[in-house]
C-alpha cells in the first residue's frame, strides 16, 4: 500500500529516508541533507514511493521501477 510522504511526521519522514539513503539506494553524493533532499524530490515528482507492507508491517521506500515491479509480482499471484 502506498503511503503519502505528506502523512509522515518530520522525523519519520527523516528516519525513512536515512534508512533509505544508507541502505542500498543509488543515492551517493552529497552530504545528508542533499540525498535527503534527493530522495524527497523523488518522492514529490512519484519517482519514488513509500510502501506499507502489510504481511510485514514494514515501511520501504521503493523506486517507481521497484514498484512496479512489485505490483506485476502481486498481480500474479
Amino acid at each position: 500500500m502506498k503511503v503519502s510522504h505528506k502523512l509522515l511526521s518530520s522525523d519519520a519522514l527523516h528516519a525513512l529516508l536515512d534508512e533509505f539513503i544508507t541502505r542500498d539506494s543509488v543515492v551517493w553524493d552529497g552530504t545528508l541533507a542533499q540525498k535527503r533532499k534527493r530522495v524527497l524530490d523523488a518522492l514529490e515528482k512519484e519517482l519514488a514511493f513509500i510502501v506499507f507492507d502489510e504481511d510485514t508491517s514494514s515501511t520501504h521506500i521503493l523506486t517507481a521501477e521497484e514498484f512496479a515491479s512489485s505490483q506485476a509480482q502481486t498481480d500474479e499471484s
